[in-house]
């Protein structure tokens, strides 16, 4: 969660014909996706249409480094390197005429995480329990600005949570209405309240609830056709056209600005309580020249958050109930139940390397490569322990190194050897299936 993927860094010298580009997009600027832009007015291929990667509430991954060191301290033995890349509070795709692409939001994990930090604290039990239902409502919410489209088959124009952004929608018009003779806090606490309710009836129980609320509330204001000279200010000063009286909702959604992206930034980062503690600002659009026919699918937005957070999801799901095998077990054991002191220091006792890599010991099998390219002592050392520890046993073996030391030329050599070991075991077989079956033989 921690460890957010980066967001493309703004390009200089910008070419009318660059399939690929980035800047930053202040408040008041004209947006790529105004036909005033030069961006709107350059001539594409045929086929060939802009969309637009939005990046809401910029910030540096050295200042999430800051915040965790502050609460958790430095660890003495960290090896920690310099990164000033940036990432994003939260993303979503718009379309070439400035409309929001269905299910394109994405949430940062690590914002959030951060906002987590902060209340309940890493003291409360599950803190960093309910990412998944947070950004499923956030979702929701903002699919209420995606304008129908007839001509794309099986879609009502509000992504897969249309019946959940209908609810929040009513609900929290109600919930206004109500509350705006108590005054304008009375009425924004409200909507917070309504609108968490209403997300939680339809999308299931969420913890914290902070980011789809605000999303809510958000898109609520934005349908809501405001009144003359009813224009409020935000806590930054922005004039924020989002900030509009209770009244009937609109059925069509407005087109995507500058003002309203800055609103919603000022919105979630105050919500979430991170605009200081990461030092949140900006917006970034990246313009991609993209096939007509795939113009209204969502960017690569979806990178905003790690590649495997729904791996570690499934992990996670697996150890509570039980599922896991030796290898997960073993991986995530406490310090305390590891045998430590049945280590080996190679260093201090290299005889024993000698002897693990004797050619007894080698395997049948190798990777295909020249004969005279052979693995070096500590390739073949690790090649020995991995197939003479696991021949009949399961677990993990680390092996650590930095890049370029040959960490996967020696893995190729685990695998040739373990496709090797399960032929010379298959053909003393008169039917295969024994050799699938984990009593007789374990399963690589």
């Amino acid at each position: 969660m921690f460890s957010p993927q980066g967001v493309p860094k703004p390009k200089k010298n910008w070419r009318t014909k660059a399939s690929e580009i980035v800047f930053d997009l202040a408040v008041d600027d004209i947006p790529p996706w105004d036909e005033r832009h030069w961006v709107a007015r350059a001539k594409l291929p045929a086929g060939k249409v802009w969309q637009f990667s939005v990046y809401g509430g910029i910030y540096s991954l050295s200042a999430v480094r800051e915040v965790l060191t502050s609460v958790f301290g430095r660890d003495g033995d960290e090896f920690v390197e310099r990164d000033d890349s940036e990432t994003a509070m939260f993303a979503f795709t718009l379309d070439a005429e400035g409309y929001l692409a269905e299910d394109s939001p994405a949430l940062s994990a690590c914002a959030w995480a951060i906002s987590r930090l902060r209340d309940p604290g890493p003291d409360a039990p599950g803190w960093l329990e309910g990412f998944r239902s947070e950004e499923e409502t956030f979702i929701a919410a903002l699919n209420r600005l995606v304008p129908p489209k007839p001509d794309r088959p099986g879609s009502t124009g509000n992504g897969v949570a249309t019946k959940a952004g209908k609810v929040v929608l009513c609900q929290v018009k109600g919930a206004a209405t109500d509350a705006a003779s108590s005054g304008a806090k009375a009425a924004g606490d409200a909507i917070k309240v309504t609108t968490a309710a209403a997300l939680t009836a339809v999308a299931g129980p969420i913890v914290g609830g902070i980011a789809g609320a605000t999303a809510g509330t958000f898109v609520e204001k934005v349908l809501t056709p405001r009144k003359a000279k009813s224009d409020l200010k935000t806590d930054a000063g922005v004039t924020a056209p989002d900030q509009q009286t209770a009244e009937q909702p609109s059925s069509e959604p407005p087109r995507m600005t500058p003002r309203l992206v800055h609103a919603f930034v000022t919105r979630l980062g105050q919500a979430l309580g991170v605009t200081d503690l990461l030092k949140i600002d900006g917006v970034r659009v990246k313009c991609v020249q993209v096939h007509q026919r795939t113009a209204d699918e969502a960017s690569e937005q979806n990178f905003l958050n790690s590649f495997i957070t729904d791996d570690l999801l499934r992990i996670e799901d697996a150890v509570r109930g039980g599922d896991v095998g030796a290898g997960v077990s073993t991986y995530l054991a406490d310090t305390a139940s590891i045998p430590a002191g049945a280590r080996i220091d190679v260093r201090a006792r290299p005889d024993d390397v000698v002897t693990r890599v004797a050619p007894s010991r080698i395997p049948t099998g190798r990777w295909p490569t020249s004969i005279d390219r052979p693995l070096v002592v500590s390739q073949q050392f690790a090649v020995n322990q991995i197939m003479g520890e696991f021949a009949s046993a399961s677990g993990v073996f680390a092996v650590n190194g930095p890049p370029g030391t040959g960490k996967t030329t020696m893995l190729r050599d685990v695998l040739a050897a373990i496709v090797v070991d399960r032929e010379a075991y298959s053909r003393h077989l008169r039917l295969p299936f024994p050799a699938c079956q984990h009593e007789r033989r374990p399963v690589y």
